[in-house]
C-alpha cells in the first residue's frame, strides 16, 4: 500500500470533520479499568507437555512482528493526543505512519488506532435534543483496561488495550484458554506476586547527547531528574534505547526534567515491570510465542508485558 494511500485510512483523523463519528459504531460500557478476571479452567498440578518442535526462526520473526505492531499503535495514538490530528500539522504523525506502513502494521488496525486516539479527544457531547435541551447526548469513551492470563510454569502476561467495549479483548483471551496449561484471571489480583508499577520514560540512545553516552552519565541524569534506576534495552526494532523507570506519581516531574536536558522522549507510561524474568525452555517458550501473536490479532490490544524472556 502506498503512501498517499495510509494517509486516507481515516476521515476522522485528515479532515477537519473530527467529531462526526457515526454514534452507531460506538456503544459504551461502565467499567474503567479492568484489572482481572475468574478463570474458565483450573489450574492443575499436571505437567504440561507439548510435542511441539523447538522455537523456530519463523515463530521468532512473527513475535518480533507482533511487538513492533504493538508500539506503533501506541506511538500513534500518543502522536495523535500530543500534537494533533492533523497530518498536515503533525509531523510526528506523519513519521510514524509512514513507519508502520514500511513495517507492514495491517491498515485496519492503524485506523482503529487513529479513531481512538481521536475519539478521546473530542467532546463527549455529540449534540443536544433542541426539544429538550437539558438532555445531551453523550458519546461513548474508550477505556484503557488490563486483563491478566497466566501460563503453565507460573507464566504470567499483562495484557494492556484501549476499547469502547473491554468484551471484545476478553472474548479474544477467553477463546485462548482452551485447556488448564492457561488461567485467565478474573476475581482475584495476581500481578503482585511477578511485577512492580512503575513510571516508564523510553529515550532513543543517543551518542551525540553528552548525558546519554553511557550508562554512568545515564544514571546521573536519572538521580538529578528524580528517577529509581535507569537500564539500557533494545527496543522490538533493535534500536537502542534507555529506559528510567520512577514512581508513578513523579512521572510527569521526571519527563518534564529531561526534557528540560533536552532529552527526546519517545514514550512514557505507568507500566509493569517483572520482579524477576524467568527463562523458559524451547517448548514452552514457544507456545507463550504463539499466544503473543494471537494477542496482536486484536487491534485493541496494544501492549504485553511479560515475566519471562521473550
Amino acid at each position: 500500500m502506498s503512501f498517499p494511500n495510509i494517509l486516507k485510512l481515516s476521515s476522522s483523523v485528515f479532515s477537519r470533520n473530527v467529531c462526526t463519528f457515526s454514534k452507531n459504531k460506538f456503544y459504551g460500557n461502565n467499567s474503567f479499568l479492568v484489572l482481572n478476571s475468574l478463570t474458565t479452567k483450573r489450574t492443575t498440578s499436571k505437567r504440561y507437555i507439548c510435542n511441539q518442535p523447538k522455537l523456530s526462526t519463523s515463530n521468532k520473526q512473527d513475535v518480533a512482528q507482533a511487538l513492533i505492531c504493538f508500539k506503533y499503535l501506541r506511538l500513534i495514538k500518543q502522536a495523535v493526543r500530543e500534537f494533533g490530528p492533523f497530518v498536515e500539522e503533525n509531523k510526528r504523525l506523519e513519521l510514524l505512519l509512514k513507519q508502520a506502513n514500511e513495517h507492514d502494521i495491517p491498515s485496519d488496525f492503524i485506523d482503529f488506532a487513529l479513531k481512538i486516539s481521536v475519539f478521546s479527544l473530542s467532546l463527549r457531547v455529540v449534540y443536544h435534543n433542541w426539544k429538550s435541551m437539558d438532555k445531551p447526548v453523550y458519546r461513548a469513551k474508550a477505556n484503557v483496561g488490563i486483563l491478566e492470563l497466566l501460563l503453565y510454569g507460573n507464566c504470567h502476561l499483562i495484557v494492556q488495550y484501549e476499547d469502547v467495549d473491554n468484551s471484545v479483548a476478553k472474548s479474544h483471551i477467553l477463546s485462548l484458554c482452551k485447556d488448564e496449561t492457561q488461567e485467565f484471571i478474573r476475581n482475584n489480583v495476581k500481578w503482585t506476586r511477578n511485577f512492580d508499577v512503575k513510571g516508564i520514560i523510553s529515550l532513543k540512545k543517543d551518542n551525540s547527547h553528552s548525558t546519554l553516552v553511557d550508562l554512568k552519565k545515564a544514571q546521573l541524569l536519572a538521580s538529578n531528574a528524580g528517577a529509581q534506576s535507569v537500564t539500557e534495552t533494545n527496543d522490538p526494532e533493535g534500536f537502542p534505547y534507555w529506559n528510567f523507570y520512577c514512581d508513578p506519581s513523579h512521572l510527569h516531574k521526571v519527563k518534564e526534567h529531561l526534557t528540560e536536558e533536552g532529552c527526546v522522549i519517545e514514550e512514557s507510561s505507568v507500566g509493569f515491570i517483572p520482579k524477576r524474568k524467568i527463562k523458559l525452555p524451547d517448548y514452552q517458550k514457544n507456545f507463550a510465542h504463539k499466544i503473543i501473536i494471537e494477542l496482536n490479532k486484536k487491534p485493541c490490544i496494544d501492549k504485553v508485558y511479560t515475566n519471562f524472556m521473550l
